[in-house]
């Protein structure tokens, strides 16, 4: 079959090349940039024959075909909603041609739930409801190791430079630097603050101090990289650095481990159903603690608007830099357990995030398709 999908990002992590059929990337328009709440909708260009579609995060308002849609938090994903919209939209997931959604995590299915709790619809559709982890190719031949003494190298990548937790990347460098620890720290980002992410505290002077970090001698600052460089640069480094204030899934962190970094990142979100912390079997990395409410993201994540959120962040970024300071220091004395760690790392791609698993899981989908 001839099935159709984005050339978006994450679809490289959730529609892997499949032997039995021709996968059709193709550019999909964003019509959230004319009205927000449509941001919901598949539409793309330009038109292609195919039998099959295979969306991301959207659901097409009307489609002779048959389809599926992957998605990562919110189904219908639309902010601000818009009801009419959202009633229509829930209608196809009910239709005869939406053969399945596929959650990328329990705790995306669980925000599925929860954001459609009443609706007469739900449990019909969660009879066609899976739940299938991204996946990625094993790219590190061998895990990585950590010589006595050697200086531990980082990477963080994130262009919402706060909210991914560039701030408590910054503030782990001083704190390293002022009591020796041999760390550096590797920054791919475009240093985008105060530009629409929900997290950031709304006057920008307040990240300034922390900012003139960049010029630390343990900071190397790359701006903004496209994907291959990022890689590349993974593969210098010992570990990934992701203290994240809010991600609904976190495949930089994946990316990382197809490279043999263990990850250093929070335990919000989906991040705690892949990220198995050093207390852990299979562990393959360590989970920076925040205090979360009932949908498993951090307490405050809604409240930048409040007087004192500045020092909600500030609270947060300090914890994180002490939780993340206590497993660096532990490593610097035994530089050991980062092999194990990696190995770890590169098991789970293999075990949990295979992409052949992954393209046998979803042909069982697809071949729905066929035998309508």
């Amino acid at each position: 079959m001839r099935i159709l999908t984005s050339n978006h990002y994450i679809a490289d992590f959730t529609v892997p090349f499949q032997a039995q059929h021709t996968i059709k990337r193709v550019r999909f328009v964003n019509l959230g940039r004319l009205w927000n709440p449509a941001l919901a909708v598949a539409a793309y260009l330009p038109m292609q024959s195919f039998d099959l579609a295979h969306f991301v995060n959207k659901i097409p308002v009307a489609l002779g075909k048959n389809w599926l849609v992957t998605f990562e938090s919110a189904l219908p994903r639309m902010f601000p909603p818009s009801e009419p919209l959202r009633r229509h939209l829930r209608g196809q997931l009910m239709s005869p041609g939406c053969l399945a959604i596929v959650a990328m995590s329990a705790w995306a299915l669980s925000s599925f739930k929860r954001i459609n709790a009443g609706w007469a619809g739900l449990g019909a559709v969660l009879a066609k409801a899976h739940v299938l982890q991204p996946a990625i190719p094993r790219a590190a031949p061998a895990p990585r190791t950590l010589g006595s003494g050697e200086t531990i190298r980082l990477i963080f990548v994130g262009n919402n430079f706060a909210r991914k937790g560039g701030i408590v990347a910054l503030r782990l460098a001083g704190r390293a630097l002022a009591e020796g620890l041999p760390l550096q720290i590797h920054i791919v980002s475009s240093k985008m603050i105060c530009s629409g992410s929900h997290t950031d505290h709304p006057d920008p002077l307040r990240y300034q101090a922390d900012l003139k970090h960049l010029g630390l001698p343990n900071v190397v600052f790359h701006g903004a990289m496209n994907n291959q460089q990022v890689l590349e640069l993974m593969g210098t480094c010992h570990l990934n650095l992701l203290p994240t204030l809010h991600d609904t899934y976190g495949f930089s962190v994946l990316e990382g481990f197809a490279n043999g970094l263990p990850a250093i990142t929070t335990d919000i979100c989906a991040l705690p159903e892949f990220v198995l912390p050093a207390a852990a079997a299979n562990a393959n990395g360590f989970l920076l603690r925040l205090p979360k409410d009932e949908r498993n993201c951090w307490s405050h994540v809604e409240e930048s608007r409040a007087p004192e959120y500045w020092d909600m962040l500030d609270q947060a970024f300090a914890s994180m830099t002490e939780q993340a300071l206590v497993h660096l220091r532990s490593l610097a004395a035994n530089p050991g357990e980062l092999e194990e760690l990696s190995r770890n790392a590169l098991a789970g791609i293999e075990q949990r995030h295979n992409p052949r698993l992954l393209a046998q899981a979803l042909d069982v989908i697809y071949n729905q398709a066929r035998q309508a």
